[in-house]
Parts: C-alpha cells; sequence; structure tokens
C-alpha cells in the first residue's frame, strides 16, 4: 500500500531515500519504524477480516473502514519524511536546521 507525499515525492521515496545530515538519521529511523509499525498492522488486520468475515458487503465495508482509518496516521509520518527530505534539499546549502511540522510543534511545547 503506497501514499502519496507531497510534492510529487513517493512515499516510497520519502521514506527510504533520506541523505541528510547524520544528526537527522535518528529521527528519520524513527519516523520509518512509525510507518512500518503502521502498515505491519494493517496487515495483520486485513488478514484477519479477510479470513474471518463470510459475507462479501460486510467485508469489503470493513476493509474500506480499515484502509481509511489506516491512511491517515500513515500520511502523517510520509508528509513529515518528505518535509524532511524538503527541508534537507533547500536547506543544505545554508546549513540551517531543517523545521518539520513535527519538530515545529515539539519546539513550541
Amino acid at each position: 500500500m503506497t501514499v502519496q507525499a507531497p510534492e510529487g515525492t513517493s512515499s516510497h521515496e520519502a521514506e527510504t531515500s533520506f541523505t541528510g545530515p547524520a544528526d537527522l538519521q535518528p529521527l528519520v529511523q524513527s519516523l520509518q519504524s512509525v510507518l512500518k509499525q503502521i502498515d505491519d498492522e494493517y496487515e495483520r488486520e486485513r488478514d484477519h477480516l479477510m479470513r474471518t468475515l463470510p459475507e462479501a458487503s460486510v467485508k469489503n465495508r470493513d476493509l474500506a473502514m480499515l484502509k481509511a482509518c489506516h491512511l491517515t496516521p500513515r500520511e502523517n509520518y510520509v508528509r513529515e519524511l518528505a518535509a524532511l527530505q524538503s527541508n534537507r534539499q533547500s536547506q543544505w546549502s545554508s546549513h540551517a536546521a531543517p523545521e518539520t511540522p513535527l519538530i515545529r510543534a515539539k519546539s513550541e511545547q
């Protein structure tokens, strides 16, 4: 399952192609880990529904609901990774610290 990341970056690119500063690597790895957990949980729940729901109409409805519930939190993490990648490209030459929605929210607390 893929989610389109902003600005033409695919979710796979956002998840795997970060080549920014080493100090951001733990954040990127953490975001990637959360995405994997979200995807793994979705696959387990999807497989369970596929095996246990006998009626096709109920199964289709429940699978659609599960997919919608899966995409919402996943999109936030993909967006965060894409923002890190975008900031890396635009701020690399200035050596400014990148700011993403997650980093901005943490600094405001």
